[in-house]
């Protein structure tokens, strides 16, 4: 209704307000049309266009952006965010940040490694627990690392190898005794566990989340076999941005922090929707993505801290082991402030 309408009606001749409360209709009139305009949109909050570089393809690991982003948490926080997921082997999500992106998702050990290593702050830890394991078959009796002891094991890469050797010297476990097997150089793909399926090698190496579920859906009962029960591993899921953006733009950073955490707390508890959330973005069935969603959670979320929680202690304790010194910050007051 037009204030013009509304004044004819009400506050003029034979109106409802006349004489000594056309005040009153003054007031009405300002209520009317005050109301008007904030519920128009002035009082959302300003949108602002973010960019997040994930260290891998799209997969389950990073449900809680997909969540948030698709249930429209980021949206209610300001943000519209892009999601790009790593191009290759040589994409690196850190220099990213330093090339448009505004988070990042990455390791302790790359940061380790990083030349912007004193620029970036350590925000949030998507895992409580690493993802990293090795695979046997629930027949074979290999629980341990001594029980790998003889075994033919699957690595994948430089990366595993490092994994597999410090963990089986802090079991205490002979490694010349282990036929190790580059599967990308004897089989020609990392990532067809046929070689596992048929009895060509022993161990597998792999992710919660990811190979546990291809075995479990290909009907294989297996046992898991975490290196980081006997040795520090590097930190995984860390969420980083710029020190820069960090200290220049804290309410931006607050905002991606709570929108992120509420897709994580709303991912964990309604797997279905996670499920089908992340069949948009990984292209697996959603039957495959509940699995992915079952295994990953106790590690994602151990009970014993706050979802996010970035343990300072471990990652020192990294940064220890691999003789290194890395001077990129901690920040988890945003995580606080949620």
């Amino acid at each position: 209704m037009s204030i013009w309408l509304f004044m004819h009606r009400y506050g003029g001749n034979g109106g409802l307000f006349t004489g000594e409360t056309s005040l009153l209709s003054i007031l009405i009139i300002f209520l009317f049309t005050g109301l008007t305009f904030f519920s128009s949109g002035c009082m959302e909050k300003e949108m602002r266009d973010a960019v997040i570089k994930l260290n891998w393809q799209n997969d389950m690991e990073f449900a809680g952006i997909y969540v948030a982003k698709e249930e429209g948490f980021y949206e209610d926080n300001g943000i519209n965010l892009q999601i790009l997921e790593l191009n290759n082997a040589t994409d690196d999500p850190i220099a990213a940040l330093f090339s448009g992106a505004d988070f990042a998702v990455t390791d302790s050990s790359k940061i380790a490694t990083s030349k912007y290593s004193g620029n970036v702050t350590i925000l949030y830890d998507i895992f409580q627990k690493s993802p990293s394991v090795f695979l046997s078959m629930k027949s074979s009796g290999i629980k341990t690392p001594k029980d790998m002891e003889g075994k033919r094991i699957a690595i994948k890469n430089d990366i595993w190898y490092s994994i597999f050797f410090l963990m089986m010297n802090a079991a205490g476990a002979n490694i010349s005794r282990c036929t190790l097997v580059n599967v990308s150089e004897v089989y020609g793909d990392a990532y067809d566990m046929t070689p596992f399926y048929n009895g060509s090698v022993d161990v597998w190496s792999g992710y919660i989340g990811s190979e546990t579920v291809e075995a479990q859906m290909n009907g294989y009962e297996i046992n898991i076999i975490r290196p980081e029960e006997y040795v520090t591993q590097s930190i995984a899921g860390l969420i980083i941005a710029k020190k820069e953006t960090v200290s220049k733009e804290p309410s931006f950073v607050r905002d991606f922090i709570k929108a992120t955490l509420e897709g994580w707390e709303y991912a964990l508890s309604n797997r279905n929707d996670t499920a089908h959330i992340v069949s948009l973005y990984n292209g697996m069935t959603v039957e495959y993505n509940l699995y992915a969603i079952t295994d990953m959670t106790p590690y994602i979320y151990t009970g014993l801290q706050p979802l996010g929680y970035v343990s300072e202690k471990n990652i020192n304790a990294f940064y220890n082991a691999q003789n290194v010194s890395c001077d990129s910050g901690i920040n988890m007051s945003f995580l606080e402030d949620k």
